[in-house]
Order: C-alpha cells, then structure tokens, then sequence
C-alpha cells in the first residue's frame, strides 16, 4: 500500500506533497522491504532446521537408539532391571526430552552414567 501511494504522489506535480515527505516514504518503504526479506530469511532457516531436527530424530530413532536398546536386553540377562533403563522416548515427546533420554541411555551403555 506504502509503495501505491508513492507512485500516486509522484504522478502528482506539485499536488502539496514535499520533496521531503517523498524521501522520507521511500526510506520507510525500504527499511520494511528489509525488514520483509529478513523475516522470510528466518522463516526459511526455521523450516531447514526442523527439516534437519526431524531426519536426526528419525535416524537416532530409527536405527542407532535401536540398536542400543537391543544391547541393552542383552546386558539384561546379566544384570536384572536393566531392560527398563533402556526405552525408547515416545514419539511425541519433545526434542529437549528426546535428546536428554538419548545421551542418558548412551551414558547407561558406555558406563559413564552417575551411580545416583
């Protein structure tokens, strides 16, 4: 709308608007088309980094999360209770949660967890 009123005032000669008041649209036009372009850059960032987040997910998810579990039933048969510090998060729990059950389990696996 901003940019339909400066060419409306520049095809008015002289119609009692400034020169100064022209500029001064044209500056505030395009410090928002800045502010337009730097919106939709962070718009696009949001979406490839959750794009990334969710192929991460997947794949912890999918294989190697797996895998640890499927090692951590084998250690079971040693060590009773075991089973039950190897679960998979859910699903929809959120990605803070996800990676804190992740780094918890591979601590379990590889003997670096706190003894609480």
């Amino acid at each position: 709308m901003g940019r339909r009123v400066r060419d409306f005032l520049r095809t008015i000669p002289n119609g009692g608007t400034s020169a100064a008041m022209l500029d001064r649209l044209e500056e505030l036009l395009a410090g928002a088309e800045l502010l337009m372009a730097r919106q939709e850059a962070g718009l696009v960032e949001r979406l490839a980094a959750t794009r990334m987040r969710n192929r991460v997910r997947r794949e912890l998810n999918g294989t190697l999360l797996r895998a640890l579990v499927a090692s951590g039933v084998v250690a079971a048969e040693d060590t009773p209770g075991l089973v039950a510090q190897f679960r998979v998060p859910g699903v929809r729990v959120r990605s803070q949660t996800f990676v804190i059950a992740a780094r918890r389990m591979l601590a379990r696996a590889t003997g670096r967890a706190r003894r609480t």
